[in-house]
């Protein structure tokens, strides 16, 4: 008989131990709290936490909570996203705001919930959830979408497709304070794109709202920002599974032409930005790129002279006023 709710501990840069004190202060010693162990993280046995298989976890309770070591949940958050759950039987979703704290627990960043309309794509694209502040029904989740809750990036994968699929129930709550993860919470584009491609290769995102979006985006950061050392990608096999031949020859065709253009942006990124350019690579004359600054140049130069203009006016019309004044005082009548 599975248990009405469960809490899920996941791996993160902090303190297990306070973690799991904020988790007991809201939910007792009734509720299973659970150490998630997968391929990323097999945490051992300790202070009476019970590890537990993505498929052990699915089995204990049909409603999950998650923690990653270092969050705090805030005291009552957890039954602000309860009540309307419970209220919606149909709902799968219910998620609160967050607040990113630095290792002394000063605020870094306060994250509302997502608030309607609510567009799957863009959490994906800009993941805004943290899981100290979800609440989900199991039914909605597989092992697969629990191994990706406890990596750094692949959580947004698994609420973008819920959104997509159910909606979610936002709390204007404050849920938890979660710990600054450079991982997670850093400049990581690669990480980012990995998680574009778990989407589109899941074969969910082509039939969501936003799919050109997430095509788009995901071409931009392989060849036109491309991440170093990232696998090579199919797109014939990734994009056009169902199309004609002529279709997917017209794919394999893009793809050549955009390796060589990702090549080249390479090159001359790591020319331009990261070093002197050799002779040899020096362009002669003027490039497009020069004409267009000297023609900001120009224009702000042009904006300061009609600036100075029109002051140099504005004086010359105070000195004029001033000498009729004194002109006028010079023919008045004297007084003896």
């Amino acid at each position: 008989m599975t248990k009405p709710l469960a809490v899920v501990l996941l791996p993160g840069p902090g303190s297990m131990s306070s973690t799991l004190a904020s988790v007991r202060r809201e939910v007792g010693t009734q509720v299973p709290v659970l150490l998630l162990s997968s391929e990323h993280h097999a945490p051992e046995q300790s202070g009476g936490l019970v590890s537990a298989t993505p498929a052990e976890v699915l089995a204990v309770a049909d409603v999950l909570a998650f923690a990653r070591a270092g969050d705090r949940w805030r005291p009552g958050a957890l039954a602000a996203r309860l009540r309307p759950l419970s209220a919606h039987p149909t709902a799968v979703l219910a998620v609160a705001g967050h607040v990113v704290v630095d290792s002394a627990g000063r605020e870094v960043l306060v994250a509302r919930a997502p608030m309607p309309p609510f567009e799957a794509t863009e959490l994906l694209l800009h993941p805004s959830i943290e899981p100290a502040a979800v609440l989900v029904r199991s039914a909605a989740l597989d092992e697969t979408a629990l191994e990706l809750i406890a990596r750094p990036h692949g959580d947004a994968v698994v609420w973008s497709e819920i959104v997509r699929q159910h909606g979610l129930l936002p709390s204007t709550e404050i849920a938890a304070d979660v710990a600054l993860d450079g991982d997670r919470h850093g400049h990581d584009p690669r990480a980012r794109t990995e998680a574009l491609l778990t989407a589109i290769r899941a074969g969910n995102a082509p039939q969501a709202l936003g799919a050109a979006t997430l095509r788009r985006e995901l071409l931009r950061r392989l060849y036109v920002e491309p991440e170093f050392g990232l696998s090579e990608v199919d797109l014939a096999e990734l994009f056009a599974a169902d199309c004609t031949p002529a279709v997917v020859a017209a794919i394999e065709d893009l793809q050549w032409a955009l390796e060589r253009q990702r090549d080249a942006l390479a090159v001359e990124r790591l020319r331009w930005v990261h070093g002197e350019i050799d002779p040899v690579d020096r362009i002669p004359g003027a490039t497009e790129v020069d004409v267009q600054d000297a023609r900001l140049k120009a224009e702000e130069l042009w904006n300061e002279i009609k600036v100075r203009d029109a002051e140099i006016a504005r004086q010359q019309a105070e000195i004029a006023r001033r000498d009729a004044t004194i002109d006028r005082l010079s023919a008045a009548p004297q007084i003896a």
